[in-house]
């Protein structure tokens, strides 16, 4: 679990990195796809999340796990993307419910006071707010993820040492 803790910061600064990034980048409230309008953080949250997860395999079959029940690569990554998936739709949940709880800066300053002193954000307030419910959401994706991947993927069989 400690090797997997390393990988999932790792991954996890991957993640967040990107979705600061990109909150930096294009700083709006929704993005038009497919016709629709969606809040961009949710959109932002699934492109950082699929790059933490792409860091995470790669360092969970080098780095993590001495024992792969899978020994098809491809079916693998397949099998690790679909667990990270379910971790993708809990965090869009953890995430969304936290920002309809928190949805006003003035929320957001009545629960943790005025932000706008820290990193001279733009949209203080609903930025602060995200972040707090990403790292929320990061802590708790990763036990359902290590658990996840450990029981279907990299569990040793029993009687092996």
């Amino acid at each position: 679990m400690i090797k997997f803790g390393i990988a999932g910061a790792v991954a996890t600064v991957a993640d967040f990195g990107t979705f600061i990034l990109l909150m930096h980048l294009w700083q709006t409230d929704t993005i038009t796809l497919f016709g629709h309008g969606v809040q961009s953080y949710q959109v932002y949250q699934s492109i950082a999340f699929t790059i933490g997860t792409i860091v995470s395999y790669v360092l969970s079959v080098k780095f993590v796990f001495s024992h792969r029940n899978i020994s098809n690569k491809h079916v693998e990554f397949l099998v690790f993307l679909a667990i990270g998936v379910v971790g993708l739709v809990l965090t869009e949940l953890i995430i969304t419910t936290g920002m309809e709880t928190m949805h006003t800066p003035e929320k957001f300053a009545q629960m943790f006071g005025d932000p706008s002193h820290i990193m001279g954000i733009t949209k203080p307030a609903k930025q602060m707010a995200l972040m707090f419910v990403k790292v929320v959401s990061i802590g708790l994706v990763f036990f359902y993820n290590f658990g996840a991947r450990k029981l279907v993927m990299f569990r040793k069989p029993k009687g092996s040492g």
